[in-house]
């Protein structure tokens, strides 16, 4: 747990949230001043209907979702069997996802509210927010090699939710103690796919033509995008 922990944060530095989202901005409620939001995930395929609508042209979204998933463990060496089941674990997984999620019309109206690290352990103890948010505020090299952008820890971020700092702000507060049973229920082999596959979705653009061409068949299902 503790590398999936690791993992995560890491992920989030590079605006890959997996899990739950975060992001700092203005307060809803206080043009002068930012603060730090939580808040639900997305998913790969555009909202949840694409996962739970039992029409064919969903069906067939779904399906091209498992396709190319596959085609990209594949490509990377893993057997037609073990890329099959990774991409039908990410499936399911997004399948459970959509459920619980907030619908937009209900997220719309939500601005967040001041909520402390207490609550959110009491809302989804699965997870170590003070580990996690030590490790956002570390400064670490980039996952590429390249060199680091900052030179020192961030102290305000291991300082959001304390007394006169930033504030911690919730939004989708129903979300997270369901994403905290569906984390107990689903194994680290079915996460680890899911934020591999989120690198490899994000990475393809910058990899050679072959993995490109497998995003132009994914999006040329969902949009019609041919290139």
């Amino acid at each position: 747990k503790k590398s999936l922990v690791e993992a995560c944060t890491e992920f989030s530095k590079h605006d890959m949230d997996n899990f739950f989202g975060w992001w700092i901005s203005q307060d809803p409620h206080d043009a002068t001043r930012k603060v730090f939001f939580l808040s639900q995930t997305g998913y790969t395929l555009p909202e949840r209907t694409y996962y739970l609508e039992d029409s064919a042209e969903m069906r067939k979204h779904r399906s091209t979702l498992v396709t190319v998933t596959s085609k990209f463990y594949a490509k990377l060496g893993y057997s037609q069997q073990e890329s099959d089941k990774r991409a039908n674990a990410i499936l399911e997984f997004e399948t459970k996802l959509a459920k619980i999620l907030d619908q937009k019309e209900v997220t719309r109206k939500d601005h967040g509210k001041p909520i402390e690290w207490s609550k959110m352990e009491e809302l989804m103890p699965y997870w170590p927010w003070k580990d996690w948010l030590k490790g956002l505020a570390s400064c670490t090299s980039p996952p590429d090699g390249a060199a680091s952008v900052c030179t020192g820890d961030h102290a305000a971020i291991t300082e959001v939710g304390q007394p006169g700092k930033t504030h911690l702000y919730l939004i989708n507060e129903a979300f997270f103690p369901k994403m905290n049973k569906l984390l107990e229920e689903t194994s680290f082999d079915t996460m680890k796919a899911i934020m591999s596959w989120q690198v490899m979705r994000n990475g393809a653009i910058f990899l050679s033509a072959e993995y490109i061409d497998l995003m132009v068949e994914f999006n040329a299902d969902l949009f019609g995008t041919k290139q």
